[in-house]
């Protein structure tokens, strides 16, 4: 499906629609991973699962832990 509406660009617009396209996908690219892409700098691999879970939005996809949401206390 792809590779028909490249080429639709390619040729209908003379690779003026496609350069058009791929500039606002670019411009708005930025904003998306701001959004739907968590913060892991300096986060151990260990509590990745802790990042995702606290996202607003991934958190919706996680399932449910009760270990890792409330971790026993240690002596």
């Amino acid at each position: 499906m792809r590779i028909y509406v490249i080429l639709n660009f390619q040729c209908g617009g003379k690779y003026v629609s496609l350069v058009v396209f791929f500039a606002i996908w670019n411009f708005f690219m930025p904003f998306l991973v701001f959004l739907y892409v968590p913060e892991t700098k300096g986060v151990p691999i260990e509590e990745m699962e802790l990042v995702w879970k606290r996202h607003w939005f991934w958190k919706r996809f996680m399932p449910v832990d009760n270990y890792i949401d409330n971790p026993p206390e240690k002596p």
